[in-house]
Order: structure tokens, then C-alpha cells, then sequence
């Protein structure tokens, strides 16, 4: 099936399209769906009921590597079915082998070294996400915060690519 992104809404074409481009970000087969671009994927559907039903799924596979209270995960939750943002922190996140090394302890020395209260982050030894906080335990988890060489200010990164310097 060939479609085209027209005013945002996804067309099927019935006719043969002629254009020259290497690059696809979705194909869409009978019985499947690919997804080579998670980004553009995601602008394509991210309200779509199928996408926003995963978000559970997330929820679960954090608490089973993090302590998170009850009223936590309901926050992470609602923060995840409405803000595109959120999910693709949640995402990249979740993809991280380091966060199953993670303990109360580690998080609580990384909360101080970056100015955060771990006692309202973190009551009883467990994160506790809000909609006052989702921000800085999503940025602080998936490693965002990073200081100025010079400034020793904090700074939250917007995107993140890896650097190979030598």
C-alpha cells in the first residue's frame, strides 16, 4: 500500500507515485506495520488509540526496575497518554541497560548532584511522579542533565547524541 501525509491525515494512494527518495519512515504491509523512523512514526499516530494503549505497559515495565508509588504510576500514567514529549523520554529511558542498575541510593545522590529534592521526589525510598515533577524525574532518568564546563550551571538537554571525540 503507498500513502502520502497530506494535512495531517495519512491518504492511501491509488495510483502509482512517482518521487525520488531513499529515506521511508513507515511501510505498511497486509499484515504489518514498520516503523524505520520512531519520531515520525510517532507525529504520525501519537494520539492514535493504539499508541496511547501502550502507555500502561511502560508505567509497568518501570515500576518492575524502580520503586514508584501508587499514586506515582497514575501520574506517570496521565502524563504519558497526553504529552508526546513524555512518551518518547519514557522510550528512549526504557531502552537503557543502566536502569536496571539504578537504587533508591544512586538516584538520590544524582537528585543532590543536580539540585533536586530527593525528599519530595523521592518520600519512602520510592519516586513519586507528579504533574509538578514528571519533568525533572523523566530528564533526570534518562540522563539530560548535564553542568557547563565553565559556568558549572545545570542545564537540561533538549536532544541527545553521542559524541566520539579523538
Amino acid at each position: 500500500m503507498l500513502a502520502r501525509l497530506v494535512d495531517g491525515t495519512l491518504t492511501k494512494l491509488d495510483s502509482p507515485l512517482f518521487a525520488f527518495d531513499n529515506l521511508f519512515d513507515v511501510i505498511v504491509t497486509q499484515d504489518q506495520v514498520y516503523a524505520l523512523n520512531q519520531r515520525n512514526f510517532e507525529l504520525l499516530f501519537k494520539e492514535s488509540e493504539a499508541v496511547l494503549a501502550k502507555a500502561p505497559e511502560w508505567v509497568d515495565s518501570l515500576a518492575n526496575q524502580l520503586p514508584l508509588t501508587e499514586a506515582g504510576q497514575i501520574a506517570l500514567l496521565e502524563s504519558l497518554r497526553s504529552n508526546s514529549v513524555y512518551r518518547r523520554k519514557m522510550h528512549s529511558l526504557l531502552r537503557r541497560p543502566y536502569i536496571r542498575t539504578l537504587t533508591p541510593t544512586k538516584l538520590k545522590a544524582k537528585m543532590k548532584l543536580h539540585g533536586l529534592d530527593a525528599k519530595t521526589l523521592m518520600p519512602g525510598g520510592e519516586l513519586d511522579f507528579s504533574a509538578e515533577n514528571i519533568k525533572e524525574i523523566l530528564l533526570l532518568l534518562n540522563e539530560d542533565f548535564f553542568q557547563g564546563d565553565f559556568s558549572m550551571d545545570q542545564y537540561a538537554a533538549g536532544t541527545k547524541q553521542r559524541m566520539v571525540i579523538g
